[in-house]
């Protein structure tokens, strides 16, 4: 087959033949090379593109296998396709100079939106509980989560009053 079917049996038997262009065999390979920078995932990359370009382009984008089996399409290309499924075929290939953003300041999320570092909380204080004395220090980083909130309303409506009293 040209395409991993939806589902096979414990025998190795296509159970279903659909292939939908599901973006978790892309994203796994994207993974490993950025883990291993082993070429051998940037040929796999090449096989499931060149697969994409060969069985599954259609006049108006990418259609799904109807059956792997005999390589028929549906009439649907789902969202993932081009959201997730291509863009890991493209940061695959890509060099880290040629982004217009930092990747590595990024993780993705199991949707494959970027989900900035940033956001991360910078100290244990918002995450251990802590004693009333401490409670200073904990204003302190609960302002600094804020404002590094995506979208940070302080960054979007400066001169805003709720901006100071929200949290």
């Amino acid at each position: 087959h040209h395409f991993l079917p939806e589902a096979i049996t414990s025998d190795f038997q296509v159970h279903w033949g659909q292939h939908f262009l599901r973006p978790e065999f892309v994203e796994s390979t994207y993974f490993l090379y950025k883990a291993t920078k082993d070429p051998h995932y940037l040929e796999v990359g090449k096989k499931v593109l060149k697969a994409l370009q060969k069985h599954a382009r259609v006049t108006c984008g990418y259609a799904a296998v109807k059956d792997v089996r005999t390589m028929k399409h549906e009439d649907r290309m789902d969202s993932f396709v081009l959201s997730e499924t291509f863009k890991y075929l493209y940061l695959l290939f890509s060099k880290d100079e040629e982004l217009f953003l930092d990747i590595n300041q990024f993780v993705f999320t199991t949707e494959a939106h970027l989900l900035p570092l940033s956001l991360a909380r910078l100290s244990n204080s918002t995450v251990v509980p802590v004693e009333d004395e401490y409670h200073e220090f904990l204003d302190a980083d609960e302002d600094v989560e804020f404002a590094q909130a995506c979208p940070s309303t302080r960054y979007m409506f400066p001169d805003h009053l709720s901006t100071v009293e929200a949290a």
